[in-house]
């Protein structure tokens, strides 16, 4: 079974911005959150330094 990935086709070939991008501490915790890391660690700073 072949994946078919579904993207704005007007954009191929044509060149894009890369990086670097600005990630904060809420797009890391609702990044974390949505693959279901609840974990201290990967949702609260100072737990995260701790564990280092």
């Amino acid at each position: 079974m072949a994946l078919e990935l579904e993207y704005d086709r007007s954009l191929y070939g044509k060149e894009h911005e890369a990086g670097p991008f600005e990630v904060t501490e809420d797009m890391i915790i609702s990044f974390n959150q949505s693959i279901s890391q609840m974990g201290a660690c990967y949702n609260d700073r100072d737990a995260a330094v701790e564990a280092g």
